[in-house]
């Protein structure tokens, strides 16, 4: 009987390896996934059929809302069912989020009565992980759901904690996509409304040189038409610059700005107007000025984006249309600078949370290769299996001759197929 008991332990043992074995291997052949949300279904996918568990959830969480979850992937026996939103008070997800590992092995109904989600889905046992964004604030949770009670819940655990990391950088990239996308439509409609002020400057201008023209004949005409373009010229949200043109490829000082010009910059009127685009611009943007110039001559327009500088010093970037019309016999620049501060800051973020997530697959990579027993991944191929892929330790085992083995189909090494 003892002699029986030691084989039915070690035959769990086995098991249990062999399915933190196939987890291991699950992520790495997963990194190539491009699509977080493919990743993300693929993994619920393996968990259930592995781990024979009838549910396995990934929620998304953000503290601007923080009395609800919202499910991204909901797996239930192969398939995958609509995603919802769901309140977290009285719920066993309410304790994981934000918090630590929760597992509830059984009875979970009668520890959370209000959760009337449990009922309609028969769950007796819990068990659910924190997600983490990389700055450390919960994101999400990963949940495993079963109608019995679990009987290996401390390799559910592991497994959970295993595949907790990646899944938080997966659900990190995908919140940071639709936030970026959020960003991005914003970012338009901006470049929208820059048009059309743009449409409604030039439309303006045409109307003061034709004012101008009947100057004489009707002074009280000329008048109200100053007057609309004033009030249009200040009620625009972005800054606005008029200058002469200067010799050769120079710009004059300004000779009209809008209010926002001033406030943005820190100035008074009168202080700008005693000024050129060389006074504002920072010394990397002085330099590209010229070639500024020579395109507004060639094509009578021109789109560049350049450093402003307040007048205390500090720097911002600035995209700046500009026409060049005649006014009175002179060459005339108008500009329209529109701070795109929060454009740049979005685009560092993106290049930042890609860096994060490189150095998050990096890290899985060096885990796998310092893994301090031998380890292989083998690719199925028809009905056999063919080695790819061996880490540090594996070399060591066989005295460095591994390379002799790479691409040896299995059945040549063992009589039946490698227990992967």
């Amino acid at each position: 009987m003892r002699f029986l008991l030691v084989r039915i332990f070690n035959a769990m043992n086995n098991l249990n390896e062999n399915i933190l074995d196939k987890t291991l291997l699950f992520i790495a052949n997963r990194s190539w996934l491009k699509n977080g949300n493919d990743f993300l279904k693929s993994l619920c996918r393996f968990l259930g059929e592995e781990l024979n568990v009838d549910y396995v959830m990934i929620d998304k969480y953000s503290e601007d809302c923080p009395l609800t979850a919202e499910t991204v992937a909901l797996f239930h026996k192969k398939n995958f069912l609509p995603n919802m939103v769901y309140k977290l008070q009285g719920t066993p997800c309410e304790n994981v989020i934000g918090s630590s590992l929760c597992s509830y092995e059984k009875n979970v109904q009668f520890l959370f009565p209000q959760d009337v989600l449990l009922k309609e889905m028969e769950v007796q046992s819990y068990i659910g992980i924190p997600l983490w964004s990389s700055t450390g604030l919960p994101i999400g949770l990963l949940a495993l759901m079963d109608n019995v009670a679990f009987a290996n819940a401390i390799v559910l655990k592991r497994i959970l904690q295993i595949v907790a990391i990646k899944t938080a950088s997966e659900l990190e990239n995908i919140l940071f996509e639709n936030e970026l996308k959020i960003k991005n439509k914003t970012l338009s409609l901006h470049k929208k409304d820059l048009l059309q002020a743009n449409e409604q400057l030039h439309e303006l201008t045409e109307n003061l040189k034709k004012q101008n023209k009947r100057l004489e004949k009707a002074k009280n005409i000329a008048q109200d038409s100053e007057d609309r373009y004033r009030m249009l010229f200040n009620s625009i949200n972005d800054a606005i610059f008029v200058s002469e043109k200067g010799e050769g490829n120079k710009v004059g000082k300004f000779i009209q700005v809008n209010a926002v010009a001033c406030k943005r910059l820190g100035y008074t009127q009168e202080e700008l107007l005693n000024l050129s685009p060389n006074d504002i611009n920072s010394q990397l943007s002085r330099e590209t000025l010229p070639a500024l110039i020579k395109t507004l001559m060639e094509n009578k327009s021109a789109i560049i984006e350049v450093e402003h500088v307040r007048k205390d010093g500090r720097v911002f970037p600035v995209e700046i249309s500009s026409q060049m019309v005649n006014y009175q016999g002179k060459t005339i620049f108008q500009s329209i600078a529109r701070d795109i501060s929060e454009r740049k800051r979005s685009e560092l973020e993106l290049v930042k949370a890609k860096k994060e997530a490189e150095d998050n697959e990096a890290k899985y990579r060096n885990w796998f290769l310092l893994f301090p027993h031998a380890t292989f991944i083998w690719k199925k191929i028809d009905d056999d299996f063919e080695m790819v892929m061996a880490n540090k330790m594996a070399y060591e085992d066989s005295d460095n001759n591994i390379e002799k083995i790479f691409g040896i189909k299995s059945r040549i090494l063992w009589k039946d197929e490698p227990d992967l």
